[in-house]
């Protein structure tokens, strides 16, 4: 194709959309160049700024044209940087919306399902808060719907595995569960797609929605397939095994499996974590209880939120002998509630009071009083849901501004160079609400006391200290409600 010449129209509209200094791509071989250029930022450069704005023209480009080996070629380039170097393209909006533009052109059929595969992956693996942020507000609140029939009319599994992935990643259980309800209705244009890996995730699949049953029937060659040597499969007979009726809970080994699950790949953390969470679940209903809590707010340690105990159990509750505890006489099934990624155990007030009564003389274990954290460390974070920092964080180094070069706040706007008293505000009012209200204190407080901390940093730095006091001035009148200890300066 030759060089593309756009009217002053049209290149005043992109220039609305995308910035008075985007310069558009004019040609193929402009395209090559600049997509060179990409690849070789990816392979070194830390600059994610000009990757994203790199990526920006590329992706308008591609958009343009609808030019389909270019979009390939695009999209398998930006899931290389994505595995490689920790470059995600959904830490910028405009580049998660440009994503979903794409998948709203029909390309070549032999070509499509590749191409939306690939720019399935690099919306799914959003990994930290401001990629999670882009996802629910670009792709969760505006643009699933227009996408969901393109993607869905391929009947490729293996982009129907992303789909699902989707719905898990935006939290959206109702269209997940009628993803996958529709997925069996046209299994027969499925079935002969499985392949070990394909089958391994959509067993995985299937266990989070307790579909297991199904899948054995619409799966032509399940029994072989079950079969298989990947450690993904073994793990999932071995989870399976031990759920079963006649199963037992090797608690220390499921936990070390689970350590090593954590570390595979080909699975996203939102993946991992909800597969962590039902088997936690099946732990929680499978291990005899010993202890359990009144569901009151003022029961909950300080770091829970009574909305969020709100997983439903069947459990398995002791009933013990005496007052000390100590000799089981019996276990009585119960319904109960949890955190999901905890394994405290709560027990409404009314039907706690029923199954004392009814289970008189033995006795029930309730914890009285309020603990100040979780039973299970000392962050009030389960050890069952740890996972390893993934984001690129630079050499640590501060900017101009005091902060971090990498930040979550610089992320969002945040900096006292070149921004007035009400620009900051504005910026830290939708930073609250992302970040936390903790997390944000205390990287504003970290700055002062690290300025402070230089050589004649007080008089050096006034300006920057007296603003950013003034800031955290404001945001604890506002905000603090002492839940944690606020930080000095």
């Amino acid at each position: 194709m030759g060089e593309i010449v756009l009217s002053t129209v049209e290149l005043q509209e992109l220039k609305d959309k995308y910035g008075k200094y985007f310069e558009p791509i004019k040609s193929d071989s402009e395209f090559l160049k600049i997509h060179a250029k990409l690849d070789r930022i990816g392979a070194g450069d830390k600059n994610t700024a000009e990757f994203h704005n790199i990526a920006q023209r590329l992706l308008e480009y591609v958009h343009r044209t609808e030019n389909g080996k270019q979009a390939l070629l695009l999209t398998k380039t930006l899931n290389e940087i994505r595995v490689r170097n920790k470059f995600f393209l959904t830490n910028n909006a405009t580049n998660v919306d440009q994503l979903c533009d794409l998948i709203l052109i029909q390309f070549k059929h032999s070509l499509k399902p590749k191409i939306y595969y690939n720019i399935m992956k690099l919306l799914n693996y959003c990994e930290g808060w401001l990629g999670n942020f882009n996802i629910n507000s670009v792709v969760g609140r505006r643009r699933i719907d227009d996408l969901e029939g393109n993607i869905f009319e391929c009947f490729n599994l293996k982009l129907s595995l992303e789909h699902l992935h989707t719905y898990l990643v935006l939290g959206q259980e109702d269209e997940l569960r009628k993803l996958y309800l529709d997925l069996e209705v046209e299994w027969d244009k499925l079935d002969h797609q499985v392949n070990e890996k394909t089958f391994e995730k959509f067993l995985w699949y299937s266990f989070i929605l307790d579909k297991e049953k199904g899948i054995q029937e619409h799966i032509t060659h399940y029994k072989s397939l079950i079969k298989s040597n990947r450690w993904g499969v073994k793990f999932y007979r071995y989870v399976t095994k031990t759920f079963s009726e006649n199963g037992s809970l090797n608690k220390e080994k499921m936990q070390k499996l689970i350590k090593r699950f954590k570390k595979m790949k080909g699975y996203s953390i939102a993946e991992k974590e909800r597969i962590i969470i039902k088997i936690l679940k099946k732990i929680k209903e499978k291990q005899v209880t010993n202890e359990v809590e009144r569901l009151v707010s003022y029961h909950l340690p300080k770091d829970v939120k009574l909305k969020d105990v709100n997983q439903e159990l069947n459990i398995n509750l002791a009933v013990y002998e005496n007052k000390e505890m100590k000799n089981i006489l019996r276990t009585i099934s119960v319904e109960a509630i949890s955190h999901p990624k905890r394994e405290d155990i709560y027990i409404n007030r009314r039907v706690l009071k029923r199954i004392i009564e009814e289970n008189a003389p033995g006795y029930i274990h309730v914890l009285e009083g309020r603990r100040s954290t979780s039973k299970e460390n000392a962050d009030g974070e389960s050890d069952w849901f740890v996972w390893p920092s993934t984001e690129i964080t630079g050499d640590g180094e501060n900017d101009a501004n005091g902060l971090k070069k990498k930040s979550e706040l610089i992320k969002i706007g945040y900096q006292i160079t070149g921004k007035t008293r009400e620009q900051r505000w504005r910026i830290l009012q939708r930073a609250v609400p992302v970040i936390g209200l903790k997390k944000v204190a205390y990287t504003i407080a970290g700055n002062v006391k690290l300025r402070k901390g230089q050589k004649n940093g007080v008089n050096k730095f006034s300006y920057a200290i007296s603003e950013w006091e003034h800031d955290l001035a404001k945001l604890k009148k506002v905000y603090y409600k002492k839940d944690f200890n606020w930080p000095s300066t």
